[in-house]
């Protein structure tokens, strides 16, 4: 997808004397930032025709039913600089999804592409420029709390915040601190995005805001308390102080190389005698920790490698904490009443490095948009149930990203739009496993090895597995049993079952590219002088992340 659009690589400093462009070295309070973009996107933006593909934001893809992420090839018939949107028509899907064909959408979720038609007179770099210049700094800079200030927001905060995301990006600030500020960013990002979305569903459909002053008040809240943490990252001398603070946590002289932990809530002397015993049988000779709060010790334990022992409760969580560098995490008692929770809604297990194994226990990922997410590490699950709340056509149960390996041992999963993803560069091994009640049971793309055996997958609403492959297919795709999977190199699967899969048990699939029209005039559906009246608004949130890697 990279390929086919418009980017730009640019330094803190020539972002910088962009955005001093835009705001003309005045005094500019938050309330007229939209005013300035508004002015410069008049002089710098094609207003007609041409075509970009649009990333379609994550609730956006909620209110039309369709999977996340959905990417389509639309052409501009117009834009409203005031309220930096456009009016869209969809030229091609990129996957099997019906959507209406007019949308007006925001201007920073359109991506230019290279490729145009040559009939008609753009400037197609500026153009480009100019929506990149828009996104990153809504994206990035600007923060939900802004539009409560009064100050001049360009001295106050533009310079500061550039450094910091490109201190993040560099990697100047040690990965522990780094992690961190990302998780406010993501949060606060998170929140704004509901809330916007609230506002202009309160204004669409003229309903009382009043019916959603509990929502409004939470979000408000949350934010308040997300704010000084990250106004102490944006200030250098604070964050200074930031990274000293967590360096000196995790700093290796201070940690002992393992820890285990025992997290027992309440209950009886009997109750508590007989879980003893019972992780006397595990562990026989373990010199143990006992704690309350799984959450807390995420946090502040103080080892190099941490060992959880669960006891059969519900056990919330905020953050994978040190689990993200590797560990273990193991009930004792019955999987089903050995229960992990948490209120994210963005990603709820997240392992970055190490080997992590989880054992009985079951991740009920609640509204998470992905449930457990693998980057360049190795996790192993072993008989885990994995649910989701299945009232969502967008969050994914597993995602297994290049250089990340998942293995899966006696595990059901269910209440997902897709069970299982696997990136190019991933590896993914399932062992007696059950996948149902999703969309789609795994999704996996060319050069992810999988490794599926004795696994049941069943109840899917579309096809049990999905491969997409860059090879040539007639048709441009194949339908048929799970055995037409082993003729593509790098998957294996064996005894493998499927049962009630809607739309077939495997799809193997060409990859869909989303190529620009040449000639837009030759088909009167496509002509951008032509608009009809009638038009779907479904304007979601500012997109989370502004890449289209790996997607």
């Amino acid at each position: 997808m990279m390929d086919d659009i418009i980017t730009f690589n640019k330094s803190l400093q020539q972002r910088y004397q962009e955005y001093r462009e835009v705001f003309g070295g005045l005094p500019v309070p938050y309330r007229k930032l939209n005013k300035c973009w508004t002015f410069y996107l008049q002089f710098t933006v094609d207003v007609i025709g041409w075509q970009a593909v649009w990333k379609i934001p994550r609730l956006t893809c909620e209110s039309l039913c369709i999977t996340f992420p959905s990417f389509v090839l639309v052409l501009v018939l117009e834009i409203d600089f005031e309220n930096l949107e456009a009016l869209v028509r969809v030229l091609a899907v990129r996957d099997d999804i019906v959507i209406p064909d007019i949308h007006r959408v925001q201007l920073i979720q359109l991506w230019v592409t290279k490729d145009q038609d040559k009939s008609i007179a753009l400037n197609l770099e500026s153009t480009a420029n100019s929506i990149d210049m828009l996104r990153f700094f809504y994206l990035y800079l600007v923060r939900p709390w802004d539009e409560d200030e009064e100050s001049d927001w360009v001295s106050s905060h533009l310079e500061s915040r550039l450094r910091l995301y490109y201190d993040l990006k560099s990697g100047s600030i040690p990965r522990a601190c780094a992690e961190h500020i990302h998780s406010l960013l993501t949060q606060a990002r998170s929140l704004a995005n509901k809330r916007d979305f609230l506002r202009k569903k309160i204004t669409r459909d003229c309903l009382e805001e009043d019916l959603y002053m509990d929502t409004f008040t939470k979000i408000y809240c949350e934010l308040l308390e997300l704010q000084p943490h990250i106004d102490m990252a944006e200030d250098p001398l604070l964050r200074d102080f930031l990274v000293k603070k967590l360096t000196n946590m995790s700093s290796g002289d201070q940690r002992s190389e393992e820890e285990t932990w025992i997290i027992y809530d309440q209950g009886t002397a009997n109750d508590y005698m007989n879980f003893l015993e019972k992780v006397k049988e595990v562990y026989p000779t373990e010199t143990f920790r006992i704690t309350d709060s799984l959450a807390a010790k995420l946090v502040n334990c103080n080892s190099k490698k941490a060992r959880f022992i669960l006891s059969e409760s519900k056990h919330h969580i905020n953050t994978t904490g040190i689990l993200e560098e590797g560990g273990e995490l193991r009930g004792i008692g019955l999987r089903e009443n050995i229960q992990l929770l948490s209120d994210r809604d963005d990603i709820m297990l997240d392992f970055s490095i190490g080997h992590t194994v989880i054992e009985n226990v079951t991740i009920n990922c609640g509204e998470a948009q992905c449930g457990i997410l693998v980057r360049n590490s190795k996790l192993l699950l072993k008989n885990c149930k994995i649910i989701g709340d299945g009232k969502s056509s967008t969050p994914e149960g597993l995602i297994v990203l290049s250089g990340g390996e998942a293995e899966l041992e006696s595990c059901d999963i269910s209440g997902f739009s897709e069970a299982i993803v696997g990136n190019s560069g991933s590896i993914i091994i399932l062992r007696n496993c059950s996948l149902s009640r999703v969309e789609v049971g795994m999704k996996v793309f060319e050069d992810c090895k999988v490794s599926v055996e004795n696994t049941r997958i069943e109840n899917c609403r579309e096809y049990g597995i999905i491969l997409e492959t860059t090879q040539n297919i007639d048709g441009g795709c194949i339908v048929g049993g799970f055995d037409i999977l082993n003729q593509y190199k790098g998957t294996a699967v064996t005894q493998i079952t499927g049962s009630s899969n809607s739309k077939g048990d495997a799809l193997v699939k060409t990859k869909a590219k989303l190529k620009p029209v040449e000639d837009l005039f030759s088909n009167p559906n496509f002509d951008p002088t032509i608009i009809e009246s009638e038009e779907m608004d479904f304007n979601g949130e500012l997109i989370m992340n502004g890449d289209l890697d790996n997607l």
